[in-house]
């Protein structure tokens, strides 16, 4: 096998050029196609973060839709609104001021910008207890249940009794 010194050449070439190809390989495996997962990989963190961020932001843009709709209702109150005096109006509107005890209620973590009012019941019928959360949830003045402590049929049989506690915004 007598090679000649273009064979030579030829298979030398070759060699060097496999040599070459493995090295590039190597090179591209560990530097440029690794820092491209890793970029890859950042820019989807950057994306989640992204619609994460645009999220909130429609929400907080909501809430704030929200909030202004209620100062709106605010404002439309008369300058003179009194929560209590109002709550007390509606009582005799519903027929209820002799079986009701309307009194100031401050609950721990309450804001002077929510005032409270607690309601007691007794022996009211079903009809006019209705009637009257019909009227405070219809009227425009942003009031609502805050809570229900008790919700029982009255003792002597006729009507029932009841805790409530309305709130309100300033």
């Amino acid at each position: 096998m007598n090679q000649t010194i273009l064979d030579r050449i030829y298979m030398i070439t070759m060699i060097v050029s496999f040599i070459a190809v493995i090295g590039m390989a190597i090179y591209l495996h560990r530097g440029p196609y690794r820092k491209y997962l890793q970029s890859r990989s950042e820019l989807s963190q950057t994306y989640n973060q992204l619609q994460m961020v645009e999220k909130l932001k429609k929400e907080q843009e909501e809430s704030l839709k929200t909030q202004e709709m209620l100062f709106r209702i605010i404002e439309k109150r008369p300058p003179n609104f009194d929560f209590f005096s109002y709550v007390n109006q509606l009582l005799k509107e519903t027929q209820l001021t002799d079986r009701a005890k309307l009194d100031n209620y401050r609950a721990r973590a309450s804001s002077p910008r929510q005032p409270m009012l607690q309601i007691k019941l007794e022996g009211v019928s079903l009809k006019r207890f209705a009637e009257f959360l019909k009227r405070i949830y219809s009227d425009s003045y942003l009031l609502a249940v805050y809570k229900m402590d008790k919700l029982k049929p009255n003792q002597s049989g006729k009507g029932i009794d009841c805790e409530l506690t309305l709130v309100t915004l300033k």
